[in-house]
């Protein structure tokens, strides 16, 4: 239990403080992704990192249930699927990226501010 109110408050201040810059610098982020999309070493060196940190998660924190604890394996997963698609397709990963990006910017935002929130306040309140 302790890992997991550990890794829901690291995750969920991490996807809160990026949701805040996402919206406060709008323009920066899609011209960082632009500029990140345009190197394929980037690409495979976050693929690398997004794999460890999804298998250090999946595997330290094998949790299987409803509920905050069962959502960090799942993002581990996530981590894991989305490491080996930047390793394996760069290119292809090139060139979805940056319209992807643009396209569900809000989405996306959504996404980051409700998963932080909720991870945030399960592991605080633990």
């Amino acid at each position: 239990m302790e890992l997991s109110i550990y890794l829901a408050k690291l995750l969920g201040i991490y996807f809160l403080i990026v949701a805040f810059e996402m919206m406060l610098r709008r323009e920066e982020f899609e011209k960082t992704t632009r500029n990140f999309a345009s190197s394929t070493g980037l690409l495979f060196f976050s693929g690398s990192v997004s794999l460890i940190l999804g298998l250090a998660i999946v595997i330290g924190h094998p949790v299987y249930e409803m509920g905050f604890q069962g959502l960090i394996t799942i993002l581990g997963y996530v981590m894991i699927l989305r490491g080996v698609w930047r390793m394996t397709f760069p290119s292809h990963v090139q060139k979805k990226l940056v319209t992807c990006f643009h396209k569900g910017y809000r989405g996306i935002l959504f996404v980051l501010l409700v998963l932080g929130a909720y991870l945030t306040y399960s592991g605080f309140t633990q």
